[in-house]
């Protein structure tokens, strides 16, 4: 099944301990949610949580590998998470910190296509100089052949003003178009079917005083390499073998 993205969800705070972005309905069996945020992070982060059933509990969420990357200079912090399997009709994601904040801005992406889905390559480029352009780090040559990547750019001043050509910039309502929301903050993703090294780039107004740019990529488990646990165990069988034949 080709990977798609059916649904984007979108939510942003100035002042509470929670942050929540919507679907318009709720998600289709077989489906990721990816979790694209950037909030204050002179805030704690506590939990997120994808709200399935008003008294049911949340489904586990998996971090991209990159944790929650944090810019001193500009007092935020940005993160990629996922729910890998989330209940069907699941439309509401929330995060929750530990006192009010003063920004966030969360993009949600529903995605299909995956079987067993796990989070591939991951960059982290956290700026804290003027600039009037922004860059992601590469990847480097992506594990399969089919991937989706997303990418969060986090910033300051008027915001970012220009994403990655050819990516898909997401819209949702008039806070979210065209892959910028109202606090200038960059949201976009890229479903890729080659295994290329993958670099976000785009512009910035040019009070930003720095930029956070993160990307990770999403890709069907057992699709690229032998995971090493599994290769150990087969090299280990294989040698017991061996050594069986020559005794």
């Amino acid at each position: 099944m080709a990977i798609s993205v059916l649904q984007v969800g979108w939510g942003s705070d100035t002042s509470s301990t929670t942050t929540e972005a919507d679907f318009d309905v709720g998600i289709t069996a077989g489906s990721v949610i990816l979790v694209l945020c950037v909030f204050d992070n002179q805030v704690s982060f506590v939990s997120l949580s994808d709200g399935h059933a008003p008294s049911g509990p949340t489904d586990a969420v998996t971090d991209s590998g990159l944790g929650i990357v944090d810019n001193s200079a500009l007092f935020m912090g940005t993160y990629i998470k996922a729910f890998l399997k989330p209940t069907a009709g699941s439309s509401i994601i929330t995060m929750t910190t530990t006192t009010g904040l003063t920004f966030s801005g969360m993009t949600i992406l529903e995605v299909a296509g995956f079987t067993n889905p796990t989070f591939d390559k991951k960059t982290s480029n956290p700026v804290t100089s003027h600039s009037a352009t922004w860059t992601g780090i590469a990847t480097g040559a992506l594990t399969s052949a089919n991937e989706i990547a997303a990418g969060v750019i986090g910033t300051d001043g008027s915001g970012i003003t220009g994403l990655t050509t050819a990516w898909s910039h997401p819209t949702k309502g008039t806070n979210l178009v065209n892959g910028i929301d109202i606090n200038g903050f960059g949201f976009e993703y890229l479903i890729t079917p080659h295994a290329s090294s993958l670099t976000e780039t785009g512009t910035a107004a040019a009070n930003t005083a720095g930029y956070t740019a993160l990307t990770a990529t999403l890709m069907e488990f057992g699709s690229g390499a032998i995971p090493p646990l599994v290769f150990d165990q087969l090299g280990a069988h294989i040698t017991r073998k061996i050594s069986a034949i020559a005794y």
